[in-house]
Order: structure tokens, then sequence, then C-alpha cells
């Protein structure tokens, strides 16, 4: 099996969808949804339930072509979380304090 490199996506859909136990990664072309389960379960020590998988096509650019894009959608076992996809969470005195 080879070594797959997650490197999470962080966006205002990718963060909404944490609410909900999904956690979005960008992924090499050559993976498929088997060795990405595993790799998300080695990697972060959670039970994955579902993967989807999104592909982007590559689109021509000016100079050349911009390279096709292949992203997971990951959902887990109901109450895991897996790290650095949090927002603080700001209160009201703190919006006040900044102004």
């Amino acid at each position: 099996m080879k070594h797959i490199q997650l490197k999470p996506v962080i966006t205002e859909k990718s963060l909404r969808l944490v609410s909900e136990s999904q956690f979005t990664f960008r992924i090499p072309r050559y993976s498929n949804k088997l060795t990405i389960e595993r790799a998300v379960e080695q990697a972060y020590k959670v039970h994955v339930i579902d993967v989807n998988i999104a592909k982007t096509a590559a689109k021509p650019k000016r100079n050349g072509v911009t390279s096709p894009k292949i992203k997971a959608i990951i959902r887990l076992k109901k109450g895991e979380k897996i790290p650095g996809f949090e927002l603080p969470v700001e209160t009201p005195a703190q919006k006040s304090e900044e102004k």
C-alpha cells in the first residue's frame, strides 16, 4: 500500500460539514475509497463510516492546464473529531472588546 498524504481542505463549506462529522481532505489521484479509509483511521485513530470522492477536472488556461484535483469527504462515527478542523468560537463579549 502506498503512503497517502492527506491534506485538509479548510473552506467555509468544509467547516460547516464538520458539525455533521464530515471532514474534507485533498487526496492523490491514485487513491481509492478503501485506501483513504485505512489512511484516515491510521493517521487520526478514528472510525470511518463513509467515504465520498469528488473529482475536479483539469481546466485549460492561457498557458497550459490546471491539474485535476480530487477531494474526499469522510464521515466519522458520531462524537469523533479530527484535530485542526475546529474554529475558535467567539462570544459576544469578545466581539465587543475588539471594537
